[in-house]
């Protein structure tokens, strides 16, 4: 939406309207400015905390490595696509435990290089 140069659908008076449920795209720019900024994107008055590291990059690698499938990136429009392309994994478990340890890992592993 961003690159197109479109306003977020998902702002509805100045808020986001599906904040709890945002993709990673906007987790990941840890907007510090009013939501009445991302109505006009790109905007000057947009601020972000910048990462030392790629969140998206590490879950993208953390999911390659539990699935033992190359890194892709999904856009989450395509993703119901995606999962029924995919079969049963949509169903598959975890230890959560083990998925964070291995989420930090992969993070720490783009701030050393």
């Amino acid at each position: 939406v961003y690159r197109l140069g479109l306003a977020c659908p998902f702002l509805i008076e100045e808020a986001c309207s599906i904040h709890p449920h945002r993709p990673l795209a906007c987790r990941e720019h840890l907007a510090v400015s009013s939501a009445a900024s991302c109505g006009d994107f790109p905007s000057p008055f947009i601020h972000t905390l910048e990462l030392p590291f790629s969140v998206g990059e590490a879950l993208a690698r953390t999911a390659a490595y539990v699935l033992s499938q190359p890194v892709e990136t999904i856009p989450l429009a395509r993703l119901p696509e995606w999962l029924s392309a995919h079969g049963g994994l949509a169903e598959r478990e975890w230890d959560s435990a083990f998925l964070v340890g291995l989420l930090a890992s992969h993070c720490r592993s783009q701030l050393t290089g």
